[in-house]
């Protein structure tokens, strides 16, 4: 069995298997903050605010913010 991660996004906490991507977390926090990173209006930052892919591993305690792109 797959070992449990908890991953905050936006500030609420998010449980899914370790060898999920940083997506999965977001698609689990909201669907249509998903579909607005899809569509180039918002994006994945850490922490600090700095951006991060889609595609990244999570690990437990990660933060991440999805944050709108400034026009």
């Amino acid at each position: 069995m797959a070992k449990k991660v908890h991953v905050h996004v936006n500030g609420q906490a998010i449980l899914l298997e370790e060898s999920f991507p940083v997506e999965y977390a977001v698609l689990r926090y909201s669907q249509k903050a998903f579909d607005e990173i899809q569509k180039g209006l918002a994006y994945i930052a850490d922490a600090k605010g700095d951006p991060i892919g889609e595609g990244g591993a999570i690990f437990d305690g990660l933060e991440i913010q999805v944050l709108p792109v400034k026009r």
